[in-house]
This record gives structure tokens, sequence and C-alpha cells, in this order.
């Protein structure tokens, strides 16, 4: 480990080159999410050449430290206010929402024989006054591998329950403007096939990247200093 302190030292770059490698291809397009058109899949997937004075084990170590201590980044909200401080909420209902959403320990694995990480995420989406989409809850797992000087990172299998903001009850993305409705939980996938409503899913796709972007550049803040990247 006597490598640990210098290996920390560069980091900050190591994350910035992870900003850009995982928006190079989303930047131009902030209305839309990524669907890989292998899988069909909503994929953030993006990877990190590391340094090859640095050793695999240690840029899993620095990545691992990180995830561990910096839980509060993987439940995220669009909303400043909790829920439970909005009015007319069912307090009932809402204490059974929250259970299942608890994400206080999103790291769910941490593998060092396969220096391989897996964290679940929770996004909390409030659409505006009046909108088809009321409190949408997604949740979805980072994988982050490190193998042959390459930390590899990705985002998918995002899915969401939609729920009414006040009473907490399930409820059907309503399109007001055909009567058609989407179902209440359901893949992220799903809404981008059947959504109705372009002008607020847009809204919603444009949170969601930046909010994304948002979660790693607070990774790149949390780790300034460091640096295992490998230069050009």
């Amino acid at each position: 480990m006597t490598n640990l302190t210098t290996t920390t030292r560069n980091m900050k770059a190591l994350f910035s080159f992870l900003v850009i490698a995982l928006f190079a291809n989303t930047a131009s397009a902030q209305a839309t999410m990524p669907v890989n058109k292998a899988t069909g899949k909503v994929t953030y997937r993006f990877s990190i050449p590391v340094n090859e004075n640095v050793s695999d084990e240690q840029a899993y170590e620095i990545a691992a430290e990180w995830f561990s201590r910096n839980t509060s980044e993987f439940t995220r909200s669009n909303m400043c206010v909790r829920p439970e401080n909005m009015s007319g909420v069912n307090s009932k209902m809402l204490a059974e929402v929250s259970h299942e959403f608890n994400n206080t320990f999103p790291v769910q694995s941490l593998d060092p024989s396969s220096h391989r990480i897996a964290v679940r995420v929770v996004t909390k989406y409030f659409g505006d006054q009046g909108s088809n989409i009321h409190a949408l809850y997604l949740q979805y797992y980072m994988i982050v591998t490190v193998a042959d000087h390459k930390i590899t990172c990705e985002l998918s299998d995002i899915r969401y329950n939609h729920f009414n903001e006040r009473s907490y009850q399930f409820k059907r993305i309503q399109n007001w403007s055909n009567s058609t409705s989407l179902d209440p939980v359901n893949t992220i996938e799903y809404i981008i096939e059947n959504q109705q409503a372009a002008a607020e899913f847009t809204k919603f796709y444009s949170f969601f990247n930046k909010d994304v972007k948002t979660m790693v550049e607070h990774l790149n803040s949390a780790v300034k200093g460091a640096g295992v990247v490998a230069q050009n």
C-alpha cells in the first residue's frame, strides 16, 4: 500500500476523464436518454485508463473507499423539500414507499477478488403541478469493475414506480391530450417507447442526464488530489 498516497494525488484527473468519456456521446442530446442499440436498454457506460505504475488492486481500493464513504450520493431527487414535509401527504403510505426505497446502504457488493463493485442508486423525480408525472421513483445499479489497467463503469437496468404525490398510491401516468396512460411500474425503456407528452418527458430526460453527470462530478470533487489515470 506504499503507493496509495501517490495514487490518491492524481484522482482528479481520472474522474475528469470519466466525465468526458461518459458524456461525450450524450452532450449533444441532453433531451434523450442513451439507448444501447444492441441491447435496447438505456445504458450509461464509460471507462478510464489506469496508469501502468498503479495496480488494479490500488485503483479498486480507492474506488471502493469512495463509494463506501459517500453513500448519500446515491439517493437523489429533483426536489429540495422532502416528501414528508409536503402538504396533504398520506404519511402511512409514504412510510411504506420510503421503506421500499430506503437506500441507506447503497453499496450492494464489494468483491476484491474480481475487482467489482455494485451500487444501488435511487432517484426521486417530482413533476410540476398539474403535470403528467407526479412522484416518479427510479432505481438502477452502477457496476464498477477494474481490470487490465482500466476502470469500467456501467449504469443500466433502470426501473420506475409512479405514485400520486399526495396519496402515495400507485398511479398510471396519464396523457390528458388523448386519454392514454402508462403502467405505474415498469422499465425506463417502456416509458421511452410509449410516452406521449413529449415536452414533459423531455424535461425529465434532461434532468436525469444532468443528474447522472452531477453524481459523477461530485465523485470527481470528492477525490481531488488523487490520480491514477494514464496520460495520453
